[in-house]
């Protein structure tokens, strides 16, 4: 059966990857719709493990995707085109390639972690399931919606809840600051019981017409990976 999951693909493979390698990328890559450029500047993939393929990779308005062998084999695993960026070659994206891995390990049956999840095993002597807990699961590298234009401030968390929604709140790219300003855009709070008093912060918010959310908003917008309404 006649596959075209790469039918808008023009590609051409770098001398970075290993000749035994070279032929099982091209007939996978044929077979399956793409078509080989003739040179690189007219691409529309690069299949790399190196940065130094040595042209620009905007040209004519059009973006060249770097992408390691890994995009390929995982395209055709999963039967779905991947996100290119997450199969980066540049070896400063540690977590380059985990979303379409994660998927595909699940296929496999694999249990798939963080650092998060790794040290937390560790230190509790047991392999839990990384699922029951949003920060021992992968999640896509970048900031979410736009949370890398949001300053975040918390209150009513204490201890370790704290630590969690500012690891949340940094994980989904925004920023965290321990005190409240005039750039501050959001307010985490936490439960405040009806006989006691709000604290500042939220007074503050109220004030200053800025929204107040609790965590659930942010686990809402992490699940996703898709920014939630402020209600």
């Amino acid at each position: 059966m006649e596959s075209f999951l790469f039918q808008d693909v023009k590609f051409t493979i770098h001398r970075s990857i290993k000749k035994e390698d070279v032929e099982k990328l091209m007939a996978a890559l044929d077979a399956n719709g793409a078509t080989e450029a003739e040179v690189e500047r007219e691409a529309t993939h690069i299949i790399t493990d190196s940065l130094e393929v040595g042209i620009d990779m905007e040209t004519d308005g059009k973006r060249i995707h770097l992408v390691t062998p890994a995009w390929v084999t995982r395209c055709m695993a999963l039967g779905i085109r991947q996100e290119e960026r997450f199969y980066s070659p540049d070896p400063k994206m540690l977590f380059s390639g985990i979303v379409g891995c994660a998927s595909d390990a699940f296929k496999r049956k694999k249990t798939v972690g963080t650092l998060e999840w790794l040290v937390y095993a560790l230190r509790d002597g047991r392999l839990s399931n990384p699922r029951e807990q949003l920060m021992h699961f992968p999640h896509p590298k970048g900031p979410c919606g736009n949370f890398a234009t949001y300053e975040m401030t918390v209150t009513n968390y204490t201890g370790p809840a704290r630590d969690y929604v500012k690891l949340l709140i940094e994980a989904l790219g925004a920023k965290f600051t321990p005190t409240m300003s005039g750039s501050t855009t959001h307010v985490i709070a936490g439960y405040c019981p009806p006989n006691e008093k709000v604290s500042a912060k939220i007074e503050r918010a109220e004030e200053w017409k800025i929204p107040v959310v609790n965590h659930l908003w942010l686990e809402d917008c992490f699940v996703d990976w898709k920014e939630s309404p402020v209600s």
